[in-house]
C-alpha cells in the first residue's frame, strides 16, 4: 500500500496527495476482512479431498505457511483441496489467509473433525492386585491409575465404562472420576476372604468400553495375603523343678511345650527366657538346660518366665512362669572373717586378767551340720589368751595373764576353725597381738648440770637440752619449756634460743630453768621433770670508735699556714681498746688535706675565690678495721682581699643624638670583683661633656654637644677600683649624630604568604629601612604571633597559625632612629589553608519522594555536606560514586536532577489504569562529596546514600482501546498506522521549514553544525533551519530577501548594546567576588538579549531556551572569542572586527581613511574607532579586577559525573593560549540542555571559564 501511495504521488499534484491520500490509505487499511471463513473436514480423508471452491477473483494464493501444510488452492479455479490425510490426534485445525487479486485478503480456518478410529488400550495386559485376609465386606481395592485404559479418540470417544466378563457376586468394578482423558477404577470385594480356607488367588477378566462402543480387555489377578491371627498356647502351667548345686552344665532341667494353630511361619513357635543373667537357657524344642555354675550359697531359687512367640509378620507372644530350687552340699569350708590373716591387733599393756583383746567372726555358707564350727588357739604365749564363743558366728579373745610392753610387746597367735560336715572342712589364720604402751615412765634431762656459755650480743641457738623417756609414741614424746618471762625459748628438739643478746659490759652471767614433759595418749596423766642451767657471757669487740668533736663546722682564713694544724680530732672506743690503736683517715680531699695522728693539716694553700666551702669526709677505725665510723668536717674559707675587679660591658660604643639633654643617662657601666663585700668605684677620664656616678656606674651628659658634621666619635677611658685600690681600665666610645629631624626611609617590607602548617621560627618577611643614624625595628601588633629582630628587621613565626580562625594579618613594621623619629610600613601576611578536615554529610541517608514522571530535566532534592576547612580546601564538589542512568547531580550545589530519559515506565496498548492508581519504585544512589584543595594528594571525601521513592499516577487509555478495536489486532495494521502518522508529521515539518527558514550567505568556508549535530561545510548560501551553531565563526553576509541594506547604526547599535550588557554583567561578577561569594555565572551562561537580524546571527543560538522568534540569547563565548565582520550588501570588508588578537592593527585598519575596507575609495562608512577603544579599555580594566579577585576566591566548577573525560581532539584549540588543564575545565563545563545526555555545544566550541579571563581579554 505504501508503494501504491508513492506511485500515485508521482503522477498527482502534491496538494491532492496531501489532502486525499491519507484518507485513501486509511480506507485501504479498513478494507481487510477481519472475520474470515471456517471449513470443517473429517480426519483421515484422502489427499486431494475438495474442501471448497473460491470465486470472484482472477487469481488465488495462500498467504501463510501453516495453511499450506494441509491444503492448497488452485490459483486459477480457486479449488481448495487437501495435500495430506489429516489426523485429528496430530493437529486439530489450520489457519491462514487467502490472497485475492482484487486486493481482498480473507482469513480462513480448516478444522479437523474427530472420528472414533481407535480402540481403547490397557497399558498392561495383566493387572496384579493383592488383599489381606479378613478384609471388610464391601472393601474397595484401589488400582493404580497407570493400569487404567486409554483411548486416542478423546475426548469424544474416551473410555466411558469398565465391566467384569464373568459375572461373580464376590467382585465388581467401580469406575472413578474422568480426568485428563483417563477413567480410573477400583475393584469392590463383597465378601470376607480367609487365607486358611484354601482359596488364595482370584482371576478376573476386565473389559474397557469407549464412547463409540469399542472394547478391549485385560486380566486382573487378586492374591489373598495370609495374616497371623492365632497365638501360641502352653500345655503346662507354672513349671517347677529341683536340682543340686554344682550340677554340671548342659544338664536338662525341665521342658516347656507350646502349640500355635496357625500354619507355616505364622504357626512356627520360638522359645526364649525372660532373663538373660541366669545360668539357664532354652532351645528351639523348649528344653531348659544348665549353662553356668549353680551355687546354692549364691542363689537358692530361680524364678523367671519362658516365652513362646510365633514367626508371623505381626507375631503373638505367650509367657509361662518357671521356678527352679537349688539344694545344698558341703562344698564350703569355714571362713575366718575377724581377725584377718596376718593382721595386727593392738592391746594396751595391763596387769588385770580378762581384758578384751579382739573380736572373732567365723562363717560357713553351708547349712545344718555343714555350718557348725569348733575354734582352738595356738602359738608361743597363746596360753596368755583364750577364745570365748558368743552368739551366731561371733566370738572374742581375752587375756589370761599380765601383759607388759617393756617385757614383751608382741605375740603370734593361730586360730583353727573346723566344721562338722562330711567330709569335714577347716580354716586357719595367724595374726599378731601387739602390746601398746601405757604412760608409766617419767621423762628425764640427761645433760642437766652442764654450763651454757654465750658470746655477748649473740642471739639464736646457744645450747641443746637432751632428755629421754622409756615410754614410746606419744607417751614417750617430750615437750621442752622454759620459765616464762625470760628472753629464752626452747623448741621441740631441745634447742635453747635467746632472743636478746647479752651486753658483757653490763651482765656477765645468768641462769635458765628448762622443763621436760611427755604427751600421753588419752586416758593417761602427763609426767614431767626440770633442770636449772648456769649461763656465762663471753666478751667481744662489738663497739665502734667515735668522733667526739667530729661532724662540725670551722672557719679558717684563706692564707692559713701549711704547718699549722687546721683541726685536732677527739676519738674514743667503749671496748677495752687502747686509743693508740684507733686510726683516723680521709675519705676525700686528700689532694688538699692530710692527717697526722689525730690532727688535720693543709697540703696546698686555700683560695676562697676558687672554692669557699670544703666538706671533708672522715673515717675512724679500731685495730684491724673491725669497726669504722664515718664523719665529716665542714671548713668555711674566710676571705682575704686579693683580686682585682673586672669589666662586664666594657669596652663599648654608645650612639647618641646631638640633642641629648644635660644629666640624661646614656649608659650604665657594669663590673664585678671576686672578693666578698668589696665596694667598687667608677670614674671616667677628664672631659667637658660626660661624667659617671662613682657608686652606680651611670654615665650621663654634663654638657650638650653641638656638631656641624653628620656625625663624630669620641673615646674615653673608664676605671673601676676596689677597696684595696686594685683597679681595671676600659675603653668607652661615644658616637654623636647630628639631628636632621628626618624619620627613617623605608626600602622594603614585602607581602608574603605562609601555610597554616608552617613550623615555628620560619622566616616570613624582612623589613628594611634607611637612616643616617642607627635603627631599631619592632612590630606594633601581633607580637604574640610574629617576632621581629630589633637589629635587622627579620620577621619570624612565633606562634602556630590557624587559617580557619584568621586568614590574613596586617603587619606594621616600625623603624626608629636614635633621635626618636620613626616610620611605619605595612605588609600583608596571607595564610594559606591546609586540608585538615574531611567533608561531612549532615546525615548518612537522604530520603526523597518524587511524584509523577518528568518530561524534562528537573531537580528532585538536594544533599548538603560541610567541611570545617575554609577557602579552597573547604569547597566541595558532589558526584555519584558510579554512573546512574537517568540521574545527574549538580557538582556545586548538590541538587539531585532527574533527567527526562529516566522515565522508563512502559504501558502496553489497551491497558487501563485509574486516575488514582499509583505504582511505586525506589532508586538508591550513592553520592560523595570531595573537597578540592590545591594539593590534590590531600583530597578527602565523604559518602552518603540517597533513597528516592518514585510515585507514578496512572492515566486512562480507553481511547487507545477504541482505536485498536477499529483497526484490529493485526500487527501489520498497526505498522501501517504508524507510517500514516509519520507522513503527517513529515508534512507538518516541511510546512514549518518552508515558512520559518532563512538564508545566510557565508564569505569563507564555514562549518555549520545543524540541529541534528551534523557538520556541514558551506561557502555561500545556507538555509538556516532551527538551532545551528558555527564551528569556526568567520563572517556572514546580510541574509537574502531584505528590501534594503542595513544602515550603519542598524548594524553597530546592537553591538554596543550587547557589549554594554556583557560589561554590566561582568561588573556584577566582580561585586560577587568582592563579597566573598562565588562567580555569579557558571561557564556557558547567556548574559543578555540581542535583536535577531543581519550579521548578528552569529551571536545567536536560534531557538535556544529562553529565546523565542525574533529574539536570541547572547553567548559569552561568541563575544570573548571573535565577533563577526560587519558588512553591507554591496561590498565585503574582508577583515573581522576583533575583540581578541591584534586589536591595534584592527583599529588602525578600521579607522584609517585609506583603509582597504573602503572599496569605494571614500571615507570609511563605519567610524567605530572610539567605540572600540572604549570597549577595549573597559575590558582590560575589568579583566585585571577579575584576575585579582579570582586569585582571592578559587572557583572550580566541574562537570556532572556522567560527563566523560575529554580527549585532546575535543578540547578547545591550542591557539587560545590556555594550558591543557584550563581547556579540559572548559570542555567539561558545557550546560546539559539535551535529554540524550550529550552537550548542546559542539566539540570544538567552548565556553570561557572566569579563571581564564586574562588569557582572552
Amino acid at each position: 500500500r505504501i508503494q501504491i501511495l508513492f506511485e500515485v504521488e508521482s503522477i498527482m499534484p502534491i496538494w491532492l496527495i496531501r489532502g486525499v491520500m491519507p484518507g485513501l490509505l486509511l480506507a485501504l487499511m479498513l478494507a481487510e476482512d477481519v472475520a474470515g471463513d471456517t471449513f470443517t473436514i473429517d480426519e483421515n480423508v484422502d489427499v486431494g479431498h475438495l474442501i471448497n471452491t473460491f470465486s470472484g477473483c482472477t487469481s488465488y494464493d495462500l498467504g501463510d505457511p501453516e495453511i499450506k501444510k494441509c491444503c492448497q488452492v488452485d490459483p486459477t479455479s480457486g479449488s481448495f483441496t487437501t495435500v495430506i490425510s489429516p489426523d485429528y490426534e496430530t493437529k486439530q485445525s489450520y489457519t491462514g489467509r487467502l490472497v485475492c487479486s482484487s486486493f481482498s485478503v480473507r482469513s480462513i480456518t480448516v478444522k479437523i473433525n474427530n472420528l472414533n478410529d481407535n480402540n481403547p488400550i490397557f497399558p498392561f495386559t495383566t493387572i496384579p492386585l493383592s488383599i489381606d485376609e479378613n478384609n471388610n465386606e464391601g472393601y474397595e481395592l484401589p488400582v493404580d491409575i497407570k493400569y487404567a485404559a486409554r483411548d486416542e479418540d478423546m475426548p469424544n470417544f474416551s473410555v466411558t465404562q469398565y465391566k467384569i466378563k464373568e459375572v461373580q457376586g464376590d467382585f465388581e468394578v467401580k469406575p472413578g472420576v474422568y480426568s485428563n482423558g483417563i477413567l480410573p477404577f477400583s475393584i469392590k470385594v463383597n465378601k470376607v476372604l480367609d487365607y486358611d480356607d484354601g482359596l488364595r488367588t482370584f482371576t478376573l477378566t476386565l473389559i474397557a468400553v469407549d464412547g463409540g462402543g469399542k472394547e478391549t480387555s485385560a486380566n486382573v489377578i487378586i492374591n489373598v495375603n495370609d495374616l497371623n491371627d492365632n497365638k501360641p498356647i502352653f500345655e503346662s502351667k507354672n513349671l517347677k523343678a529341683k536340682i543340686k548345686e554344682n550340677t554340671p552344665s548342659q544338664t536338662e532341667v525341665i521342658k516347656a511345650v507350646a502349640k500355635d494353630k496357625d500354619s507355616g511361619e505364622n504357626g512356627r513357635v520360638h522359645y526364649s527366657l525372660s532373663q538373660t543373667n541366669i545360668p539357664f537357657n532354652i532351645n528351639m524344642e523348649g528344653v531348659i538346660s544348665v549353662t553356668g555354675d549353680i551355687d546354692r550359697e549364691q542363689r537358692d531359687t530361680y524364678r523367671f518366665d519362658v516365652r513362646a512367640q510365633d514367626n508371623g509378620a505381626n507375631p503373638f507372644l505367650t509367657t509361662e512362669s518357671v521356678e527352679i530350687i537349688i539344694t545344698d552340699e558341703n562344698d564350703n569350708p569355714p571362713v575366718i572373717l575377724k581377725p584377718t590373716g596376718n593382721s595386727v591387733v593392738l592391746m594396751v599393756e595391763t596387769k588385770v586378767k580378762g581384758h578384751y583383746v579382739t573380736e572373732v567372726e567365723i562363717t560357713d555358707k553351708d547349712e545344718g551340720d555343714n555350718a557348725k564350727i569348733d575354734v582352738t588357739l595356738s602359738g608361743p604365749g597363746s596360753d596368755l589368751f583364750s577364745y570365748v564363743k558368743e552368739s551366731g558366728s561371733l566370738g572374742k579373745i581375752v587375756n589370761e595373764g599380765v601383759l607388759d610392753r617393756e617385757t614383751k610387746d608382741e605375740y603370734q597367735i593361730k586360730i583353727l576353725a573346723k566344721d562338722r560336715g562330711t567330709p569335714q572342712k577347716e580354716a586357719e589364720i595367724q595374726f599378731t597381738i601387739r602390746i601398746t604402751d601405757a604412760n608409766d615412765n617419767t621423762p628425764t634431762i640427761t645433760n642437766c648440770g652442764d654450763v651454757i656459755t654465750i658470746r655477748e650480743n649473740e642471739v639464736g641457738a646457744i645450747f641443746t637440752v637432751t632428755a629421754s623417756d622409756n615410754d614410746i609414741g606419744a607417751n614417750g614424746k617430750i615437750t621442752y619449756s622454759v620459765t616464762p618471762g625470760t628472753h629464752f625459748t626452747v623448741d621441740d628438739k631441745g634447742v635453747l634460743n635467746t632472743t636478746v643478746g647479752y651486753d658483757y659490759e653490763k651482765k656477765k652471767d645468768d641462769t635458765v630453768k628448762v622443763s621436760v614433759t611427755d604427751n600421753p595418749n588419752a586416758g593417761f596423766e602427763p609426767l614431767s621433770s626440770n633442770c636449772t642451767f648456769q649461763v656465762r657471757v663471753l666478751d667481744v669487740n662489738d663497739n665502734p670508735p667515735l668522733f667526739t668533736n667530729g661532724n662540725q663546722s670551722i672557719d679558717i682564713k684563706e692564707d692559713h699556714a701549711l704547718e699549722q694544724p687546721v683541726h685536732v680530732f677527739k676519738i674514743e672506743d667503749v671496748d677495752a681498746i687502747d686509743t693508740d690503736e684507733l686510726e683516723v683517715s680521709l675519705r676525700n680531699h686528700s689532694d688538699m688535706f692530710q692527717i697526722r695522728g689525730n690532727k688535720l693539716y693543709l697540703k696546698t694553700n686555700l683560695d676562697r675565690e676558687s672554692e669557699e666551702i670544703h666538706v671533708i669526709g672522715l673515717e675512724v677505725c679500731d685495730s684491724g678495721r673491725v669497726h669504722c665510723t664515718p664523719g665529716h668536717l665542714t671548713i668555711h674559707v674566710m676571705d682575704v682581699p686579693d683580686t682585682a675587679p673586672a669589666w662586664k660591658n666594657v669596652p663599648t660604643s654608645v650612639d647618641i643624638s646631638d640633642t641629648t639633654g644635660v644629666n640624661q643617662v646614656i649608659y650604665t657601666l657594669r663590673a664585678s670583683d671576686a672578693d666578698l663585700d668589696d665596694a667598687l668605684r667608677y670614674s671616667i677620664s677628664s672631659n667637658q661633656y660626660y661624667d659617671v656616678k662613682s657608686d652606680t656606674g651611670e654615665v650621663f651628659v654634663k654638657k650638650t654637644v653641638n656638631i656641624a658634621v653628620e656625625s663624630t666619635t669620641e673615646t674615653y677611658t673608664v676605671t673601676v677600683t676596689d677597696s684595696v685600690n686594685m683597679k681595671a681600665d676600659g675603653s668607652f666610645t661615644v658616637k654623636i649624630y647630628k639631628n636632621n629631624s628626618q624619620p627613617p626611609t623605608y626600602l622594603s617590607f614585602q607581602n608574603s604568604t605562609i601555610s597554616e602548617g608552617a613550623s615555628l621560627s620560619v622566616n616570613i618577611s624582612k623589613c628594611k629601612a634607611s637612616s643616617p643614624s642607627p635603627l631599631t625595628y619592632s612590630l606594633t601588633a601581633f607580637e604574640d604571633i610574629f617576632s621581629m629582630d630589633r637589629e635587622n628587621g627579620q620577621v619570624t613565626l612565633s606562634h602556630h597559625l590557624d587559617y580557619e580562625t584568621t586568614s590574613q594579618y596586617q603587619l606594621t613594621c616600625r623603624a626608629t632612629n636614635i633621635h626618636g623619629f620613626h616610620t611605619d610600613l605595612h605588609s600583608v601576611v596571607k595564610v594559606t589553608g591546609v586540608n585538615e578536615f574531611p567533608p561531612k554529610f549532615n546525615q548518612t541517608v537522604f530520603n526523597l519522594v518524587v511524584e509523577g514522571t518528568p518530561d524534562r530535566d528537573r531537580v528532585v532534592g538536594r544533599i548538603t555536606a560541610t567541611d570545617d576547612d575554609k577557602g579552597e580546601d573547604g569547597y566541595l564538589q558532589y558526584s555519584f560514586v558510579q554512573e546512574y542512568t537517568g540521574w545527574a547531580i549538580d557538582p556545586r550545589e548538590g541538587n539531585i536532577i532527574q533527567l527526562a530519559s529516566s522515565n522508563r515506565r512502559k504501558r502496553s496498548v489497551g491497558s487501563e489504569q485509574s486516575e488514582n492508581e499509583r505504582s511505586f519504585e525506589a532508586v538508591e544512589l550513592e553520592v560523595q562529596a570531595r573537597d578540592t584543595p590545591r594539593d590534590t594528594s590531600t583530597t578527602r571525601s565523604a559518602r552518603a546514600t540517597v533513597v528516592i521513592s518514585l510515585s507514578h499516577t496512572g492515566a486512562t487509555t480507553s481511547g487507545n482501546t477504541d482505536i485498536i478495536t477499529i483497526v484490529g489486532a493485526s500487527v501489520g495494521t498497526l505498522l501501517v498506522l504508524v507510517l500514516i502518522i509519520f507522513f503527517i508529521l513529515l508534512l507538518i515539518r516541511r510546512h514549518r521549514k518552508h515558512r520559518g527558514s532563512k538564508t545566510v550567505t557565508f564569505v569563507n568556508p564555514t562549518t555549520v553544525i545543524d540541529n541534528k549535530g551534523r557538520e556541514v561545510i558551506t561557502n555561500g548560501e545556507y538555509q538556516v533551519d532551527g538551532d545551528i551553531q558555527l564551528k569556526d565563526i568567520t563572517s556572514f553576509n546580510t541574509p537574502n530577501g531584505l528590501n534594503k541594506p542595513l544602515a550603519h547604526e542598524d548594524k553597530i547599535t546592537p553591538y554596543k548594546q550587547s557589549v554594554s550588557t556583557v560589561l554590566s554583567e561582568l561588573r556584577k561578577e566582580i561585586d560577587q567576588l568582592d563579597q566573598g561569594h562565588g562567580p555569579l555565572y557558571p561557564p556557558g551562561t547567556h548574559l543578555g538579549h540581542m535583536p535577531q537580524s543581519s550579521s548578528y546571527d552569529s551571536l545567536h543560538h536560534f531557538g535556544s531556551e529562553g529565546g523565542g522568534e525574533g529574539e536570541a540569547m547572547v553567548d559569552v563565548n561568541a563575544l570573548f572569542k571573535k565577533l563577526p565582520v560587519i558588512e553591507d550588501d554591496a561590498s565585503v570588508m574582508g577583515k573581522p572586527m576583533p575583540f581578541l588578537g591584534d586589536q591595534d592593527s584592527a583599529i588602525s585598519s578600521l579607522g584609517s581613511s585609506n583603509s582597504n575596507c573602503d572599496k569605494t575609495g571614500g571615507t570609511n562608512p563605519y567610524p567605530i574607532n572610539n567605540d572600540y577603544k572604549d570597549w577595549k579599555s573597559d575590558f582590560q580594566n575589568i579583566s585585571k579586577q577579575i584576575e585579582q579577585r579570582t586569585k582571592q576566591f578559587a572557583y572550580n566548577r566541574s562537570s556532572r559525573s556522567t560527563t566523560p573525560a575529554p580527549s585532546d581532539s575535543t578540547l578547545p584549540p591550542r591557539d587560545t593560549g590556555l594550558s591543557r588543564d584550563s581547556r579540559v575545565a572548559m570542555a567539561t563545563s558545557f550546560p546539559r540542555d539535551r535529554t540524550d545526555g550529550q552537550s548542546s555545544v559542539s566539540s570544538n566550541s567552548y565556553v570561557l571559564h572566569p579563571d581564564d579571563v586574562k588569557s582572552h581579554v
